[in-house]
């Protein structure tokens, strides 16, 4: 009876491919014929517990089940219950119902709870978590009717317990070879990850194979939900010896990720892309902290971290009831996730949710999520620093230096990133970095960074057409995001800025042959900044670790040879300090077994046992009993009368002695029937069951010493983790700098002059970076020069055409100076730059709707913000100032900021206009100012031809007659009879304007008294008519 069970449980649960093997061609052994020998059977009283015995198909340690795999986006999801073969032969590895995968048999019947006594208690949780509690324990109610008692499976309760602990996270719960999901869950997964969802027992239920975890992983936190990972802790053999013979398999919550804490195992496949890894920038938490509430400007504390880079940002500043200073942090950072006290005022909440909803779209979301107030209350905050950082008082000390919010911020990151296993990146202070270093580095606002595109273009928001997508030829991520802060953060020290432009001239000059094997070995190395960082944070496998160590030997190798060619002193600095840093990381990787590693056998990683007393003694241990069952071998050999016998292994099952169906009748009686097909039958001999279970057991015991041995190797390596980020430092900056000499060997590319003199920019030929890239080189590109000067010709007005160049050649000077600043070649004949500590640019028209503000009131923001922070040495770039408004009103605003510009500041200026009456400030201020436009070539004999006119896009002296905007509508084939009569009102208007009299006259105190009105707009007052 116990046999009959057996074959007929045996088998249930399998993938596609076991299905299609040879072992589920044979049918069943002759039954007859077997129950004629009586045999002594373990008996136990769970049939699963047989199975166990038995040994299911997949038989292995939870380690060795988890190899990884080529993910293949193409690859179904599901798997059909409705296929018969599944039906007929499906089974999983843990020989539990197909009905209920993660449920053993004798667990199999419903238990019967109360709702409002036996249930995980909610009391403890907000009103938000007892609704999403409940929605998951309530979908038995869509179905069975609302009901006091509800009979939940063990599988069931499990999950509610673990949910209760983590309701606001997806979970992934760990079922043989499915993750599945359950109740609200379930019906979240299926809409986000495009699967199938279904009633089973009480709740709604989906499902994914265990190899698509990462794929999954990722398309939930890009929806900007948090998962938990929950996987069995035991394996058959341990549970078999424990306990918990007849329950379901033990379970907990492994980890838990949100989009910017991917970091571990489950997420590792898709992180080690290696070459051009642009698409993988820093994925920054950052935690936002507000203090000095009731007055007009806020005191704001902030800390960004990478928990996947280790990289810390923080700062601490004061900003006013618009947050123009925190945008502009934010547009710089680009957080993928932000987090807020939940006593946060509503005007920051406000604003951050606003931004948040503007910049995510369904696919890629930035999540936002709102800590407990009393989870890091002023009185605990110090508490909680003291004792996080209590082991190092040199860290505590650097900590406690910080600002008040900033310390806050901390502090709420230790608490959150306690729950990921991730905090420990906080402690080394070494990563700290402050974001507002304005002594150090260009200013650029969140305008500028978007007006000139430098990191996204402003059409479809990708990469291509922006700075970045032109330097960027980066082999490797960490490469790439290093190049990312070169852009935003060009710097002002003349000396760093020349070192970086000697050691490109020196790689463009003759030495770029010489490093083509360090990009070689670059393109093939994956993201060492996150494969550290993983090490430090003890979530790597020993796949990604060797591969860490390997490209490490690499890299130092290569290294060797160029640090005795290179003469410039940032390459020889670069090249030393990586060499130097890496000495050891050959003995590391001398005593991992690469085999091991390939076959992800964690058992047989290390090559040297002796250090390892616990695995070296368990392996001795294995090897003697493989010993006593190879010499039993003779035994049965002697017994069945075959001396050529040799143990056979079925689906990891060994040992296992197969005998013919014909001489079925010579099987000694005690020996134990394991399963059969039509021309064999498989036994074990008592011997052999005893030593087996043994054999087993100490397997599963040698997992766990050398998982702690591993855990120990990486605490030891990551005891040095300053040294090796030191090293990845300095080979992201080699990236960079063989990425810009690639920019540089270009044609018409040069080598900018830097100097500390007096602010200036003295541009000879030069051309938009982006637009003669996009044009591929057909030189068609007009290249115009830019002279200014703080102490002579400092301030250009620009007029001309529209689409007659203006808008390209301002932002053409302005990525010439960043580009010169950040240490790369230029495209120009020459350039010369005293440095420029800021650049502000205004241009374009957009409103933001969800901020309430039209697009006048945005002008004027920008203005505002210029003139609250320009200095002597910023470039300031105004497109067509007073657009937005009258007439009356514009040229009053354009003609006062303009003059209060060129009087009280000495700043570098190029202002766009197409007001005439503006020119006339070049007669006021001679010394200062000088008129330029972008010529056109007119052909009167075909003024009604789309080709009256040729856009020329030469930058010429003087000022532009006519701004040719009928011309422009006849190449946007507006109707001719609409240009017909707009060039007749454009006749009856230039009648009209030649009969008025002085500007001044015009316009009287208007534009005399607009220098205080913006002074008062940027402090908060807007309450004149002008700013409506």
């Amino acid at each position: 009876m116990l046999r009959k069970e057996t074959d007929k449980t045996r088998l249930r649960s399998m993938s596609k491919s076991v299905i299609k093997s040879k072992f589920f061609s044979e049918s069943t052994a002759n039954a007859n014929e077997l129950k004629k020998h009586k045999r002594k059977n373990i008996t136990n009283e769970s049939n699963d517990h047989v199975l166990q015995k038995n040994h299911s198909v997949l038989d292995l340690p939870i380690e060795v089940n988890r190899q990884k795999t080529k993910i293949d986006d193409s690859e179904p999801d599901e798997f059909s219950d409705d296929d018969p073969a599944i039906k007929k032969f499906c089974f999983d590895r843990h020989g539990e119902s197909s009905k209920d995968p993660c449920t053993s048999g004798s667990m199999r019947k419903h238990a019967k709870i109360e709702l409002d006594s036996t249930t995980p208690n909610t009391s403890t949780l907000d009103s938000s978590e007892q609704l999403s509690f409940r929605r998951n324990v309530s979908d038995i109610d869509r179905r069975k009717g609302s009901s006091s008692l509800v009979k939940y499976t063990p599988l069931e309760l499990q999950f509610l317990e673990i949910k209760n602990q983590y309701s606001d996270a997806i979970l992934f719960v760990e079922c043989g070879y499915k993750y599945r999901f359950f109740g609200e869950d379930a019906e979240i997964a299926s809409k986000v990850l495009k699967i199938m969802c279904n009633p089973d027992h009480n709740m709604m239920t989906a499902s994914i194979p265990v190899h698509r975890l990462p794929i999954h992983i990722h398309r939930m936190v890009s929806a900007g939900y948090k998962v938990g990972v929950v996987k069995q802790i035991e394996t058959q053999y341990l549970k078999a010896a424990g306990d918990n013979k007849g329950g379901p398999f033990s379970r907990k919550l492994a980890s838990l990720y949100t989009k910017s804490t991917l970091v571990g195992q489950d997420v590792t496949c898709l992180n080690e892309a290696g070459a051009n890894s642009s698409s993988l920038p820093n994925q920054y938490l950052m935690c936002v902290c507000e203090q000095n509430l009731k007055q007009q400007e806020k005191q704001i504390g902030l800390v960004c971290v990478d928990p996947s880079t280790g990289d810390v940002i923080y700062d601490e500043f004061f900003d006013g009831n618009l947050y123009k200073e925190l945008e502009t942090r934010i547009s710089h950072l680009q957080p993928a996730e932000i987090l807020l006290s939940s006593d946060s005022s509503e005007g920051i909440r406000n604003f951050i949710v606003k931004v948040v909803e503007t910049s995510s779209t369904a696919e890629d979301k930035v999540r936002v999520e709102f800590v407990s107030q009393e989870v890091v209350s002023p009185s605990k905050v110090y508490d909680i620093i003291n004792e996080f950082y209590r082991q190092d008082q040199n860290c505590l000390q650097s900590v406690l230096n910080l600002s008040k919010p900033v310390i806050t911020c901390l502090a709420t990151l230790c608490v959150y990133l306690k729950d990921f296993h991730l905090d420990r990146i906080l402690r080394v202070t070494s990563n700290f970095h402050q974001f507002s270093q304005r002594a150090h580095y260009l200013h650029l606002n969140s305008q500028s960074v978007k007006n000139l595109e430098l990191l996204q273009n402003t059409w479809d928001g990708t990469e291509k057409g922006s700075l970045f997508w032109l330097l960027n030829q980066t082999s490797t991520a960490f490469g790439a995001r290093l190049l990312r802060k070169w852009i935003l953060q060009p710097l002002l020290d003349v000396k760093k800025i020349q070192e970086r432009l000697d050691a490109i001239e020196e790689i463009v000059g003759g030495s770029l042959e010489l490093f083509c094997k360090v990009k070689e070995v670059f393109k093939k190395v994956p993201d060492l900044e996150k494969g550290l960082n993983s090490v430090f944070q003890q979530r790597c496998s020993p796949q990604e670790f060797f591969s860490l160590l390997q490209s490490f030997e690499k890299i130092r190798d290569v290294t060797l040879d160029l640090e005795k060619c290179v003469v410039s002193s940032l390459l020889h600095s670069t090249l030393s300090t990586i060499y130097t840093t890496l000495h050891d990381v050959k003995t590391y990787k001398n005593n991992i077994n690469q085999l091991a590693v390939r076959d992800n056998d964690i058992t047989s990683l290390f090559l040297n046992t002796e250090q390892y007393p616990l695995i070296h003694e368990c392996k001795k241990k294995i090897s003697d009993i493989c010993l006593c069952l190879n010499d039993h071998l003779a035994d049965v050999r002697g017994i069945l009368k075959l001396p050529a016998l040799q143990y056979a292994t079925v689906f990891k099952l060994e040992y296992l002695i197969e005998v013919k169906q014909s001489h079925i009748k010579s099987v000694p009686t005690d020996w134990i029937f394991i399963n059969s097909t039509n021309a064999v039958s498989r036994f074990h001999t008592p011997f052999i069951a005893e030593k087996y279970c043994r054999l087993k057991e100490l397997k599963e015991e040698l997992v766990i010493h050398t998982n702690v041995a591993w855990q120990e190797l990486l605490q030891q390596f990551s005891s040095h983790y300053i040294r090796y980020k030191q090293a990845v430092s300095e080979l992201a900056t080699l990236d960079c700098l063989l990425s810009l000499a690639n920019v540089a060997s270009q044609d018409s590319f040069c080598k900018p002059k830097l100097v500390d003199g007096p602010a200036h920019i003295d541009i000879i030929d030069g051309r938009h970076p982006i637009i003669d890239t996009l044009k591929q080189g057909q030189n068609q590109y007009v290249p115009n020069s830019t002279h200014l000067h703080s102490s002579g010709l400092r301030v250009q007005v620009l007029s001309g055409p529209n689409m007659g160049g203006k808008s390209s050649y301002l932002r053409q000077v302005a990525l010439i100076v960043i580009m010169a600043q950040m240490g790369s070649y230029v495209p120009a004949a020459s350039v010369s730059i005293g440095i420029v500590d800021s650049i502000f640019i205004s241009m374009g028209s957009a409103d933001k709707l969800y901020s309430c503000q039209s697009t006048f009131m945005v002008e004027l923001l920008e203005v505002s913000d210029v003139l609250a922070q320009v200095t002597d040495r910023s470039l300031v770039i105004l497109d067509e100032l007073g657009r937005g408004t009258s007439t009356h009103d514009g040229v009053a605003i354009a003609y006062a900021t303009l003059e209060h510009l060129i009087k009280d500041h000495k700043c570098l200026l190029v202002f766009v206009t197409h007001f005439p009456m503006l020119f006339k400030l070049c007669e006021l201020y001679p010394q200062s100012v000088i008129n330029s436009y972008m010529a056109v070539q007119y052909n009167e004999d075909n003024a009604d031809s789309d080709a009256a006119i040729t856009f020329l896009y030469e930058l010429t002296e003087g000022s532009a007659a006519k701004s040719y905007g009928l011309n422009v509508a006849r190449l946007a084939s507006i109707p001719d009879c609409i240009l017909n009569l707009a060039h007749r009102k454009a006749q009856e208007l230039e009648n009209q304007m030649s009969s008025k009299v002085q500007f001044g006259q015009l316009f009287g105190a208007e534009a005399r008294n607009l220098k205080s009105l913006l002074e008062d707009q940027h402090k908060g007052n807007t309450s004149h008519s002008i700013f409506k």
